[in-house]
């Protein structure tokens, strides 16, 4: 004979997750979907870039170019290329349906490639970009050539390759340090690294960029919104959220269930509490030190910014795997240069 009592909850219960794994279901294949559709469109969309080499022009006295500067002269130089940036974050970044589907094709690609002796640097740029490019690059440096030409390559038969991409140590909202606080020029690093290479061997630097979508800057002001309130650094960006997508998740729903169960006992949630308490002089606001206020205000300048999102990877051929690693390394320690500690 049939328990309807215990029947009954159990079929409630199917009903009300057989809708929950469907979507969940449809979801995940949805995004299976769109990577595939994503990965089909990027190998022809990649080819199909515009490669220029960016150089100087053949006039140019290579002799008074290596002349020591001032690093007033230094800072100038560097801002023409800060300007440059700061025009390709201002466009618009792309949005709607088929950048959301198939994914977004306004990445431009600087690439500094040591080969044959010989240090260059390429743009890959797609079609519609590449004159809106060039006159960015001449309005800051009037005399440079831009050359169209066939993309290049660095490997050599037989070779070994070793690679690496860079990643943020801690949340895109912290500051890098910039040529601003640097005594000399942080491309002469980069580039000294790159001469090391014997004959045959090749390396590249991509630095692939887009313009940021605007919203990527409050979640930088809400930490500095946070800490002027009285919370230590590491608190006011575990509130905003300041961490990965899953964790901004997963800490939203455990908070808004810790709320409803505080409310339910008090009648009064956990932000009304410690409101009352700082009124009653209960706590005492924290006060930020001088390395925290060092930080906000490096946060609301970057805020300040152009905003890009950005890619960098290194890839190195060499005649032997321990030397292509050899050559990463150096490459990769001439980036520690922007660290701030």
């Amino acid at each position: 004979m049939l328990d309807f009592n215990v029947l009954l909850p159990s079929l409630f219960l199917n009903f009300l997750l057989a809708p929950i794994i469907l979507a969940v279901i449809l979801t995940l294949g949805f995004f299976v979907v769109r990577r595939v559709l994503r990965q089909g469109a990027n190998l022809p969309y990649a080819f199909s870039k515009i490669i220029l080499r960016v150089g100087l022009p053949k006039e140019v006295n290579l002799e008074d170019a290596k002349k020591e500067i001032t690093k007033e002269q230094m800072l100038e130089k560097i801002s023409q290329a800060e300007e440059m940036f700061a025009g390709i974050g201002g466009l618009r970044a792309e949005s709607g349906f088929n950048s959301f589907l198939f994914g977004r094709q306004d990445h431009l690609s600087f690439e500094i490639v040591a080969l044959d002796g010989k240090i260059d640097f390429f743009v890959a740029v797609p079609q519609y970009l590449a004159r809106y490019l060039g006159q960015q690059i001449h309005a800051q440096y009037p005399h440079a050539q831009i050359d169209q030409m066939e993309d290049y390559n660095i490997f050599r038969p037989n070779g070994f390759i070793a690679g690496a991409s860079f990643a943020l140590g801690r949340s895109y909202i912290f500051p890098l340090k910039t040529f601003r606080k640097m005594d000399s020029d942080p491309l002469d690093a980069v580039t000294n690294s790159l001469s090391k290479l014997g004959d045959g061997d090749g390396a590249a630097i991509q630095i692939i960029v887009r313009s940021a979508k605007s919203s990527w800057r409050q979640v930088g002001l809400k930490v500095v919104k946070e800490m002027q309130k009285g919370k230590t650094m590491n608190q006011a960006v575990k509130s905003v959220g300041a961490v990965s997508m899953l964790g901004r998740v997963g800490s939203s729903f455990f908070n808004v269930a810790k709320d409803f169960a505080i409310a339910g006992t008090s009648g009064k949630t956990k932000e009304q509490k410690e409101r009352e308490q700082q009124n009653k002089g209960l706590t005492v606001p924290h006060k930020l030190s001088a390395m925290e206020e060092e930080t906000a205000k490096g946060i609301e300048e970057k805020a300040a910014k152009a905003g890009l999102d950005v890619n960098i990877r290194i890839i190195v051929s060499a005649g032997d795997q321990a030397l292509a690693a050899s050559y990463l390394s150096d490459i990769a320690n001439s980036f520690t240069q922007y660290n701030i500690y």
